[in-house]
């Protein structure tokens, strides 16, 4: 009877236990996963929160990187400038030193061939005498073909108006037909070259 009464107590003693253990086993097993879902989100908001803080850092690192180097692209920028300024200003005084003999040499040619062209303008006396001086007499002094006003003592620029006058048929009395034909051919130099002559009789 002892012994079956150790019996049943073990078991019942076991059985005892047996539930308990379900029991707490139950219970953890639903704690579990609610810790680990609380575990679970506050390791992501630190890894949110550690990305947010280190992309906030490369931002402001970027921005300040970026300013240093457009800082520093303006500074090199200003001085190429200047280099270049200084050395085109260097080449420029350069070749105008070099340039000015050459320039000058230039400049004497030109006016070697110039100056005979010069002296060797239009003669207004060969002019008068080989055009006008048959009918306005060798001082012009003579009314043409005893027509035409006497022009000595016409100063130049009349002298010049009324030639140019007749060349383009806007000028002339009597003598406008002969005038013409004799004014056609005159360059502007000869107009002024016989003007002066003729101012000066």
């Amino acid at each position: 009877m002892k012994i079956v009464l150790s019996v049943v107590l073990a078991v019942f003693l076991l059985g005892c236990s047996d539930d308990a253990q379900n029991s707490q086993t139950k219970e953890s097993a639903t704690k579990a996963p609610s810790t680990t879902v609380e575990k679970v989100q506050e390791s992501a908001q630190k890894s949110m929160d550690a990305v947010k803080e280190t992309a906030d850092k490369s931002v402001v690192a970027v921005k300040e990187a970026t300013q240093k180097s457009v800082a520093a692209v303006k500074e090199t920028t200003a001085k190429v400038v200047s280099d270049v300024q200084e050395k085109t200003k260097q080449v420029v005084a350069d070749v105008k030193k070099e340039a000015k003999p050459v320039v000058e040499q230039v400049q004497a040619k030109v006016a070697a061939v110039v100056a005979p062209t010069a002296t060797a303008s239009v003669d207004g006396e060969k002019l008068f005498k080989a055009s006008c001086m048959a009918c306005h007499g060798a001082n012009a002094e003579k009314k043409a073909l005893t027509k035409s006003q006497v022009i000595k003592g016409w100063a130049s620029t009349k002298i010049e108006d009324a030639l140019h006058g007749y060349k383009n048929k806007t000028y002339g009395g009597a003598m406008k037909t002969i005038m013409e034909g004799k004014a056609k051919n005159l360059s502007d130099e000869d107009i002024k070259a016989l003007a002066e002559y003729i101012s000066k009789l």
